[in-house]
């Protein structure tokens, strides 16, 4: 695919997903109130750090992806790439897991103004806030891969179908079951755990054979 039609791909994917974004922002907040939606803006923080922990790994993929797209590495080397990557990310994923998990009640308590909100359903959130980002954290990965092998269009065709399924299945949650911010995250991680199956699916499929 050109260069151009991958720009294209990227902008109306990225430009469509953040508007959804924005647009769910004063529904979040109406049906979840302020105190509950706070944990939201920390979840956001917490997958800014996440980053931290790819090391540069995901780039490194991504290179190595194209190199494989060019013909420039044997399909099976690629392949054992992935899969090495993968025991790497899933085992940093699960520790990281493990700590925030460990720490939820800490956090609940001494870093997060939770005024209005009981401390025990705000370590629940934090629990599965810090599952969510884990899975992310994975799928990141995938992402990467299929960017590296030049599928721009079906990377962003998955992207914005996602985004409105985890927009849509939010909103109906919070506004027809109940407004609960650990509901939200519940539902976050299973779409997103999904959206991982998906994209591994996906970028196996498309390796060079």
């Amino acid at each position: 695919m050109s260069t151009k039609k991958n720009l294209v791909a990227n902008l109306i994917g990225q430009g469509v997903s953040g508007l959804i974004a924005l647009a769910v922002v004063p529904i979040y907040v109406r049906a979840l109130g302020r105190e509950n939606y706070g944990l939201i803006g920390a979840f956001a923080v917490l997958q800014t750090w996440m980053t931290v922990l790819d090391v540069g790994i995901s780039p490194t993929l991504s290179r190595e992806m194209a190199r494989s797209k060019r013909g420039n590495e044997a399909a099976g080397q690629i392949r054992r790439l992935l899969r090495t990557i993968e025991y790497i990310t899933v085992a940093i994923a699960v520790v990281t897991f493990i700590v925030i998990s460990l720490f939820a009640g800490r956090v609940a308590t001494a870093f997060i103004n939770n005024t209005g909100v009981d401390s025990s359903i705000v370590k629940t959130a934090v629990q599965a806030m810090g599952l969510v980002a884990c899975i992310r954290f994975v799928e990141g990965f995938y992402r990467a891969s299929i960017g590296g092998l030049q599928e721009h269009t079906l990377l962003n065709q998955i992207n914005v179908i996602f985004s409105i399924i985890r927009a849509a299945g939010a909103i109906f949650i919070i506004s027809e079951i109940a407004p609960s911010v650990v509901l939200f995250f519940y539902w976050q991680a299973a779409i997103s755990f999904v959206s991982l199956v998906v994209m591994q699916l996906v970028t196996y499929r498309i390796l060079p054979s």
